[in-house]
């Protein structure tokens, strides 16, 4: 025991209480403490400026991430072509579709010679309904066997680009399908053109022009163009039994 007037050592084992100047916690829902205590709490981060600059770097990102087809380098005509088949379903007839189309690939995917072809059922021939190059005039009107020749193996698997980097050699052309009055043909691409696997008709180009042959990104820019057409070309059929019915 501590001698009278003097002060009581404290006790090492007894438990330490809180000191009394100590700030508490705020709870939540509570107003943040001020002063020293606010200095103390943690600091929130302040909202950034820069919320265009993130946009544009998401943009920079999505345009890099799409803009590559695969097997080829850069290339933003998928993106064109997106754009510009917007106008296309704002068109009526079949003929007028498939102009439009063979005009979008010829700046799209520049060649000597390009052919849209619909598919009759009742005959089972693939007919040449718009041209665009040497042998137009000959060819157009014109009706070949659905099965014949390099056209044949497109319309087996409608929506897969069919590739030749040599026309002459390859043993499923056939001159009198496929060829061109006053053209020589050295590469070819081709595609069937459907509509949920129902073949409405058929697109080719003829030697590509400005390249050795036509390319991986060719050919999917083709196939895009053809699934979008096959769309057109089952609306503007079913144009004319909406009407009927109204």
């Amino acid at each position: 025991e501590a001698a009278p007037g003097q002060t009581e050592a404290p006790d090492p084992a007894a438990p330490s209480q809180p000191a009394p100047d100590r700030p508490s916690e705020t709870a939540p829902g509570q107003p943040a403490p001020s002063g020293a205590a606010a200095q103390a709490a943690p600091s929130q981060p302040a909202p950034s400026p820069a919320g265009d600059d993130l946009d544009l770097a998401i943009s920079d990102e999505v345009v890099d991430s799409t803009s590559t087809p695969a097997g080829g380098t850069s290339d933003d005509r998928l993106a064109t072509a997106f754009e510009a088949l917007q106008d296309l379903f704002f068109l009526t007839t079949p003929i007028e579709g498939v102009d439009f189309v063979l005009k979008l690939l010829a700046d799209l995917v520049p060649s000597e010679a390009s052919s849209a072809c619909l598919y009759d059922i009742n005959t089972d021939e693939l007919r040449f309904v718009a041209l665009v190059g040497p042998g137009s005039d000959e060819r157009k009107g014109e009706g070949v066997p659905r099965l014949s020749g390099l056209l044949g193996a497109a319309a087996l698997d409608p929506g897969t680009v069919v590739l030749v980097d040599a026309v002459e050699t390859d043993d499923r052309y056939d001159p009198g399908v496929d060829g061109r009055v006053g053209l020589e043909p050295r590469t070819m691409a081709l595609v069937g053109v459907s509509y949920q696997g129902r073949l409405m008709g058929l697109l080719q180009l003829i030697n590509r022009a400005d390249e050795s042959i036509f390319t991986r990104p060719d050919a999917n820019l083709l196939a895009y163009v053809a699934e979008k057409l096959g769309e057109f070309l089952q609306s503007a059929r079913m144009r004319p039994d909406e009407q009927h019915v109204r």
